[in-house]
């Protein structure tokens, strides 16, 4: 466990190291390497818009399959809930950092139509206007519901196959392909003082852990009313987990500590016991929270507006499904990618901001993960409120 840690947050260090390094030298890199990264770059980028897709689609059939597999009312119940609370957080997050942006963030009037780097060479695959993400989510939850109440023949086993094919692809290739994507983001803004732009990001982070401490504080408040001593308790019982979470950046690890934090603060432990499984990797409330202000904030600084709210609706109801599917995948920075179609088709994000977005979930995957963890606890209490009072689930007391 120790040598994990350590591996962990060296590979954090070093990816930091390499990011300010290249930034601080980009003068004096030759030409060719930036136009060696930019190719790349161009060429990476391509493959992923081709592969997310296929990717979106295997996840979302393998995650129906799965649900329906265990075709209880509890879990169904339990992944809905999940799936509408991830709703909630982003169109909270985005209410939430309308009045802010505008302090904390200057719009700006960068462009990347004009670019010093060279395209070497251009292999890229055409990609038709039906190959996108939208389109295979929708698919995915179809083929994966009707496979499993057809009884399909090795869908199983097929889906099987492929998750372990799609999570080799994005573990071994994409995960590392990310590093040339950021490259390329700084040889655009080489110009501009990609350092200074990065320190503007603690602007961000100002807003985004603030909404995510109000939001936390507002669910033991209101759904939960829970008292002053009684939010203590619940403050005091999470630091365990919510510290092995952030130490280790995954929440998989801290499951058993979440488990039983979860199981002190309830009424009938067993129920949590079982929720808490279940909802480790659907309930993603704090990444959702940090990357909706992440979005809403590089929106208005690149824009100097906010999305409309209908398509923020749009966008949040396709981006809470991705996530479902993407839970299964390792790595923030590689999960991230998926979003990118989502991003471009309705958030209209150009290919510094992605950047971005690509970038900052890897820096922020240990905030990102300690905060799933944290939000998972308190909503594991609150879906045994919402199942007991439904009669979804009985208990003898």
């Amino acid at each position: 466990m120790i040598t994990y840690l350590r591996l962990r947050h060296l590979k954090s260090v070093l990816f930091v190291l390499l990011i300010l390094g290249y930034s601080y030298f980009f003068s004096v890199i030759p030409d060719i390497i930036r136009d060696i990264v930019h190719t790349l770059a161009l060429h990476v980028r391509n493959l992923v818009m081709l592969f997310i897709p296929v990717l979106t689609f295997t996840l979302m059939a393998n995650a129906m399959y799965k649900v329906q597999s265990n075709a209880t009312l509890f879990v169904v119940a339990i992944v809905l809930l999940e799936c509408i609370s991830n709703f909630i957080a982003i169109m909270y997050s985005y209410f939430f950092s309308a009045p802010l942006l505008p302090y904390f963030s200057t719009a700006i009037a960068y462009s990347t139509t004009t670019n010093s780097a060279n395209l070497l060479f251009d292999a890229r695959i055409p990609i038709p206007d039906f190959w996108n993400s939208k389109i295979f989510i929708v698919l995915g939850i179809i083929i994966g519901r009707v496979a499993k109440v057809r009884r399909w023949k090795d869908a199983e086993k097929i889906l099987d196959k492929a998750m372990h094919f799609m999570t080799w692809i994005m573990h071994t290739f994409f995960s590392k392909a990310i590093i040339v994507m950021i490259m390329a983001f700084i040889a655009n803004f080489g110009q501009k003082d990609i350092v200074s732009f990065i320190r503007n990001l603690i602007n961000f982070l100002s807003i985004a852990l603030s909404c995510s401490a109000v939001y936390f504080i507002l669910i033991l408040l209101i759904p939960l009313r829970m008292k002053y001593e009684e939010i203590k308790r619940v403050l005091k019982t999470i630091t365990y987990p919510v510290m092995v979470a952030f130490t280790s950046s995954s929440s998989i690890i801290a499951l058993p500590y979440v488990a039983e934090s979860a199981a002190k603060l309830a009424k009938f432990p067993n129920i949590v016991r079982s929720i808490i499984p279940i909802t480790i990797g659907v309930q993603q409330i704090g990444d959702c929270i940090l990357n909706a202000i992440l979005f809403s904030f590089l929106s208005y600084q690149f824009y100097g507006a906010l999305p409309s709210l209908i398509v923020w609706l749009e966008f949040s109801f396709f981006y809470v499904l991705m996530r479902v599917g993407m839970t299964a995948v390792p790595g923030g920075g590689a999960i991230s990618l998926a979003s990118v179609p989502l991003l471009e088709k309705y958030l209209h994000f150009n290919d510094d901001m992605i950047s971005i977005v690509l970038m900052m979930n890897i820096l922020m995957d240990e905030i990102i993960t300690a905060l799933n963890v944290g939000y998972n606890i308190i909503m594991s209490l609150l879906m045994e409120k919402i199942l007991l009072f439904y009669g979804l689930i009985k208990t003898d007391k």
